[in-house]
């Protein structure tokens, strides 16, 4: 109101003004600059006053943001020397810290405090920004931030835990008839054989040492030849058929060469030759049978005589008294009455004595073979002048009298690497010896363009050891050769990998090791680099920390079942937890994790008996083989599956650690509906939810996985293969000792171990499918002691203030 008043008399003022300016007329301009200069000075001043107090408070408010944002800025630059130290658990990292910011017209102080419970450290960030110029301007505002340290292992991420990963250097990590469909890692060298292979279009492939790609050994199919030179007809070694190629050969002479070639055997061009073999059918004229002949001298009258005599392969025996006049028949019974020779053995004509001599031939078993001549063991003739009896070889005998001279291939047409002639003498009837083997070289080296060519094949001579000529024939000569056949190896030519990272050369079959790998080397892959080991980061195992969870794992060692009766004894998980500082594989066999015909409960709560947070669980229902688990759980010996083809079916995510060694021979599946042991995730291998259901299990030992022991009808996968029925398992399988997979076993998921055996037994191999994501691990594959830890996490709080 008083506003209102005194513009009312600053109206009137002017009123009088202007009438007595009006009176006089030159005055007006007067009158009216007056009135301009009055209305605007009043007008000025308003303004002046409205517009100083809205700066003041733009000012103040200014201020105010730029005071949060200097406390935004020391938590920021608290937090990043957290993350910038190399132990950020040092409670001395963060004393009070003032910072001037110019920029801001202002300043920050910080400080920070570490509090250490259940092997974290939490820390309390407080920050202070102060902004503004003068104390009645200044702004402050302090915000607090907590941010929780934990230790964490090498390799705590998802792309180390999601892969097939060997961390040996030796032996080489073999894939022998297995295909993989994932991300295959080895610190040392890769062999992929037997058309073994990894797939998979954003498959990554990470060696530190070489490739080593040999296909599936495979054996060609008989092939005959299509030339022959050397002994009369040589064309008749083309096919069996009883019409021979022959050579007569003198006595102990050496016959001709047969060179036999054209097999055309069409041997893939990459291929690696295995070994060669070769068949040859032939035989041996028969010489003839030995004829030793007797007769008396001196015109004896009367008296006897023995004779000594050797039979083949036996020693000297001594007939009996053979009377001077013997005749033929005689003879035979005085030759084979003693066993001197068998009967029907010797045949004697001839006689009598002493007029004509009697000649008696070797037959029967003895025939063919050379016979020591007879000789006179003693004599007590009668008359005539000097009686004597002489023998004399008539013919001699001999078993064949052939043996092998020459056996050897032809490269370029000429004789190379091992003789493989025997000694052993041949028969008189036809008879097919083989040659070399499946994996005999012959002493030297072969490609398949050697083989390929027309003028590869055999050279083969006989010799005659005999006294008399012999006819070596040939009938047929057969070249059968095994190699390792194309396979794919790492990814294909339509579908290459997405990376192959390899620290050293490759070698597919028989061509040449060469760097950087190509796909000459069957190695397809969008990317291909040459990458030493240690500048891989991929080759790097993640580590896990046994001796922290035995301390720390619940339920485990230190932290039993919080609930009653559980159903497990107070030994389960370690039987001298409270004698001992770490793991020590104390119990010697665990037992079976899912007993058929037993159940039990085991849980962990932050306020026991079960009240607060479930902290772990491990639980199990051997009615609706359902096995419950949460945490991290340890045993001081090992974890088994080891009923025979039963279906475990595991709900929830936890990190099973063992001291010992683990076994599968169940079928242990992520989720699932548990109701009978028909119900089983192996028709659907790879569909599993880890976010869900996620199973690490961990050993410091040996570690195996296989098929079961007991028996099921025929060969009907995948619940059946030849009589067994498979193990499987749904989620990570890691050792630092060696993990055993073979047989049958059917596994989707990362396998991660020092080193990894895959044997090949007699065709029968374990299936490996593709699996989801793992990026979200466990405690168990993450933390560690923060006292020992070189890692380390940083969870960051929200700001309050």
């Amino acid at each position: 109101m008083k506003r209102q008043a005194g513009g009312f008399i600053r109206t009137v003022r002017v009123r009088g003004l202007l009438s007595r300016a009006l009176a006089d007329e030159r005055g007006i301009s007067l009158i009216l600059a007056l009135l301009t200069l009055i209305v605007l000075g009043t007008l000025g001043g308003s303004i002046a006053v409205y517009t100083t107090s809205n700066l003041h408070s733009t000012y103040r408010d200014a201020s105010a943001v730029d005071a949060t944002q200097l406390a935004e800025a020391g938590l920021n630059d608290a937090l990043s020397r957290l993350e910038e130290a190399s132990n950020p658990t040092t409670t001395t990292l963060l004393p009070s810290t003032t910072v001037n910011y110019s920029s801001y017209g202002g300043s920050v102080t910080y400080d920070g405090t570490a509090v250490s419970a259940n092997d974290e450290v939490t820390w309390t960030i407080s920050s202070t920004g102060t902004a503004g110029s003068s104390s009645n301007l200044t702004r402050e505002r302090t915000l607090t931030q907590t941010a929780v340290v934990r230790g964490v292992d090498d390799g705590a991420d998802g792309s180390s835990w999601s892969r097939f990963y060997q961390n040996a250097t030796s032996p080489c990590l073999t894939i022998d008839d297995s295909t993989f469909v994932t991300n295959v890692a080895t610190k040392g060298n890769l062999c992929i054989v037997d058309g073994g292979g990894i797939t998979g279009a954003n498959t990554i492939v990470d060696v530190g040492g070489t490739v080593t790609i040999t296909g599936p050994s495979v054996t060609t199919s008989t092939h005959s030849p299509s030339a022959g030179t050397g002994w009369t007809n040589p064309t008749n070694v083309y096919t069996s058929n009883s019409v021979y190629a022959t050579n007569t050969i003198a006595a102990g002479g050496t016959g001709a060469n047969q060179d036999t070639t054209g097999f055309g055997l069409a041997i893939p061009s990459t291929a690696k030759i295995l070994g060669i073999q070769v068949s040859v059918q032939r035989l041996a004229s028969a010489c003839c049978n030995a004829v030793q002949t007797i007769a008396e001298t001196g015109s004896p009258t009367g008296g006897t005589f023995t004779i000594h005599g050797t039979p083949p392969g036996g020693s000297q025996k001594t007939s009996g008294n053979i009377n001077y006049n013997e005749t033929a028949a005689q003879m035979t019974t005085a030759l084979t009455a003693s066993t001197m020779y068998n009967s029907g053995n010797v045949s004697c004509s001839g006689g009598p004595l002493p007029g004509t001599a009697i000649a008696c031939t070797f037959q029967g078993s003895d025939g063919s073979q050379a016979i020591t001549l007879m000789s006179l063991a003693s004599k007590s003739l009668t008359g005539g002048s000097s009686p004597n009896v002489t023998f004399t070889n008539t013919v001699t005998g001999s078993n064949g009298a052939l043996e092998d001279a020459t056996v050897q291939l032809l490269k370029a047409g000429s004789p190379v690497g091992s003789n493989k002639a025997s000694s052993s003498t041949w028969s008189t009837s036809s008879s097919t010896v083989t040659y070399g083997s499946t994996s005999d070289l012959w002493g030297t080296t072969w490609t398949a363009s050697d083989l390929n060519a027309s003028n590869f094949g055999l050279r083969f001579a006989a010799k005659n050891v005999a006294a008399a000529s012999a006819t070596a024939s040939l009938d047929y000569v057969s070249v059968n050769v095994t190699y390792n056949d194309d396979t794919n190896g790492i990814g294909t030519a339509g579908t290459p990998v997405s990376q192959a990272n390899i620290g050293g050369t490759c070698t597919y079959n028989a061509q040449a090791a060469h760097t950087p790998c190509t796909s000459a080397d069957h190695v397809y892959a969008r990317t291909i680099t040459t990458t030493a080991p240690a500048s891989n980061p991929a080759l790097v195992m993640p580590s896990v920390d046994f001796k922290y969870w035995w301390a720390n794992a619940m339920p485990g060692p230190k932290h039993f079942c919080t609930n009653s009766s559980p159903g497990l004894s107070t030994t389960f998980f370690d039987n001298n937890a409270s004698t001992t500082t770490g793991p020590d594989g104390s119990l010697t066999v665990n037992g079976e994790i899912a007993p058929s015909t037993s159940s039990y409960t085991c849980q962990v709560w932050s306020q026991p008996p079960t009240g607060g947070t479930l902290l772990g669980e491990l639980s199990w229902n051997h009615t609706t083989h359902i096995l419950t688990i949460k945490g991290t759980i340890f045993v001081d010996g090992n974890f088994r599956f080891d009923t025979d083809g039963e279906v475990v079916d595991y709900h929830g995510r936890a990190t099973l650690m063992s001291s010992k060694d683990d076994e599968i021979d169940a079928v242990v599946c992520a989720g699932g509906t548990g109701t009978t042991d028909a119900t089983s995730c192996l028709s659907n291998m790879s569909s599993w939810d880890p976010t869900q259901n996620y199973m690490v299990l961990m050993s410091e030992e040996n570690n195996e996985y296989d098929q079961g022991g007991t028996t099921c009808s025929g060969n009907t996968p995948p619940s059946c293969y030849n009589g067994h029925p498979p193990g499987a398992f749904q989620g990570v399988l890691y050792s630092t000792a060696d993990c055993l997979i073979h047989q049958n076993f059917q596994d989707s998921g990362p396998v991660i171990c020092n080193t990894i055996t895959l044997p090949n037994e007699s065709g029968i191999n374990p299936t490996f499918y593709t699996f989801p994501s793992t990026g979200n691990l466990t405690d168990g594959q993450m933390y560690s002691d923060t006292a020992t830890a070189t890692h380390f996490r940083i969870d960051v709080g929200p700001e309050t203030g």
